[in-house]
């Protein structure tokens, strides 16, 4: 998306677009809102924090989905994995707090772990995909609770 080159960009409006048209309505507002992170306004609405989160996760699935299906690569599986060897080696899944961190920690293994290839490729793909997962990656694996803080 050639707009993430625009980081001051805080208003836009797609209407009448051919993406649009092509995507439909509500998957080309929530691929834009997760792509770009300063968007407070979109086609004349604002972009609330919790449509923020929504379309963030959406993102993530959809990326995460393409991975699995065209490398095999399942990246939740590979969090909730991490998780469960962490809480394993602590010498059990202890408390909730302790999920929390252990999700935090476990996603960001599985993204230290990535190859620089397989980085190089999400990143020129997918810019934000990483920094997504770090944030939002442990609360969407089952079970888990947690990752890093992200206010807006």
């Amino acid at each position: 998306m050639e707009l993430t080159k625009f980081p001051a960009l805080k208003t836009l409006r797609i209407q009448r677009n051919p993406v649009v048209s092509e995507l439909g309505p509500i998957v080309a507002r929530q691929s834009v809102i997760a792509r770009l992170p300063n968007i407070v306004r979109l086609n004349q609405s604002e972009v609330r924090s919790r449509e923020r989160t929504d379309a963030e996760k959406g993102y993530l699935r959809a990326v995460s989905a393409s991975i699995h299906q065209e490398q095999g690569v399942d990246l939740f599986a590979a969090i909730s994995s991490a998780a469960s060897s962490a809480g394993s080696g602590a010498g059990g899944a202890g408390a909730g707090s302790d999920r929390a961190v252990d999700g935090a920690a476990a996603t960001a293994a599985v993204v230290a772990a990535l190859s620089d290839e397989q980085r190089a490729q999400l990143e020129s793909q997918h810019p934000r995909f990483l920094e997504l997962l770090t944030t939002h990656g442990a609360e969407m694996v089952g079970g888990l609770s947690g990752g890093s803080t992200h206010q807006r």
